[in-house]
């Protein structure tokens, strides 16, 4: 869940970062290969595809 009032902000980040490359906490590499955030009356969700490399 994110905050509904950051929602905008928060999918344009993750349409920025689709198709990078990122490391995770646990130190697996991923590809970002899509997100949005899902509105649903007053909550908001983050949802987003990634591929381990």
């Amino acid at each position: 869940m994110v905050d509904p009032k950051q929602s905008e902000s928060i999918r344009a980040y993750i349409k920025s970062v689709e198709g990078s490359e990122i490391t995770l906490d646990s130190g697996e590499k991923v590809t970002i290969l899509k997100g949005d955030v899902k509105e649903k009356k007053e909550d908001a969700i983050l949802i987003y595809r990634y591929q381990l490399v």
